[in-house]
């Protein structure tokens, strides 16, 4: 939090998520205010599931792309 700091980052929250095949992480944000309100507290979490769900998606399709790649050369 100390370097964090040192560029303005004074507050932040941690969402943990679990991923469809049990693999847990985190999607982490930082702001330059104090404190959240419960509301942005609320749709920062949202924005988090919706990041989180995303990348997911995009590692799936990676996973399916390598596949795929290896069984061409085979």
């Amino acid at each position: 939090m100390r370097i964090a700091g040192e560029f303005g980052c004074i507050e932040g929250i941690c969402v943990p998520m679990r991923a469809g095949d049990g693999a847990i992480g985190v999607v982490s944000m930082v702001g330059d205010r104090p404190e959240f309100s419960a509301s942005e507290f609320r749709e920062l979490v949202a924005i988090a599931a919706v990041v989180f769900r995303r990348a997911e998606r995009i590692n799936r399709s990676d996973a399916r792309a390598q596949i795929g790649h290896q069984r061409h050369y085979q």
